[in-house]
């Protein structure tokens, strides 16, 4: 196992991919770890949250993408990490590189420590982008920053980071501490509604105003039928906290 999996009281899926010195480690066998994972993890209503954090220096070791980027370009980690249902929270401990740096802005939320470096190098080494980081950077810290980002290869540093939009939290101590306390802020929202917010934010950002306000709508109206919608109308009239079973 490459992969390990911890699910947290909070109905938190903790995901991290483990360094492991002895382990015959390939993209493919991590690739296929995640997947199944994914899919166990997207089926599974209790499940509210993710965070995915790494033991690996770069978050995600970059030798193992140029060892076969026609299979990376075919069987995408960042696909599987921005199609997850769940918000997904991306808590950083080191740095993130590269690959790994196309990984982490996949997610949803970035949390980083006060020692997190990110840079993106690989067209140093000939490499052109593997994991849609030419789309997704641009949306998240506009065009001429992105742009300066992928072509200088420059070190961002935490505080940096913060102040583009490039992470949301930054922790004091471990981000992974940071990133469960935003999980259970998460947990405590009616999971259906979560899910159909995540929604309308992602797909809200490829449409015009009016498309994106109309989509909002029709996911409200949908969410008007589910007996999560009663629970919370029925908590706040007795004036109890909700008790949502994501129905």
């Amino acid at each position: 196992m490459i992969v390990n999996f911890v699910l947290e009281k909070s109905s938190t899926a903790v995901i991290t991919l483990l360094d492991q010195v002895n382990s015959k480690n390939t993209y493919e066998a991590f690739y296929w770890e995640l997947e199944d994972l994914v899919e166990k993890i997207e089926f599974d209503k209790t499940i509210k949250s993710i965070i995915i954090t790494s033991e690996f220096s770069e978050f995600f070791p970059s030798n193992l993408v140029h060892e076969n980027p026609e299979f990376v370009l075919e069987h995408s980690i960042t696909q599987l990490i921005s199609k997850i249902r769940q918000p997904v929270i991306m808590s950083v401990e080191k740095n993130a590189k590269d690959y790994g740096f196309e990984m982490v802005i996949a997610g949803d939320l970035v949390v980083c420590s006060k020692d997190s470096k990110f840079s993106y190098g690989q067209l140093y080494d000939g490499i052109p982008p593997l994991g849609g980081i030419t789309q997704r950077l641009p949306r998240l810290v506009g065009v001429g920053r992105s742009l300066d980002i992928i072509l200088t290869a420059k070190d961002i540093s935490w505080n940096e980071a913060l102040e583009i939009n490039l992470v949301q939290y930054v922790s004091q101590t471990k981000s992974l501490d940071k990133s469960k306390k935003i999980a259970e802020l998460i947990s405590q929202m009616a999971p259906i509604a979560v899910f159909y917010i995540k929604e309308a934010v992602k797909m809200g950002m490829e449409m015009t105003l009016n498309q994106g306000i109309s989509l909002e709508a029709d996911l409200s109206f949908i969410l008007q039928s589910t007996d999560d919608r009663k629970e919370g109308l029925d908590s706040f009239f007795k004036r109890r906290l909700p008790s949502f079973k994501g129905e």
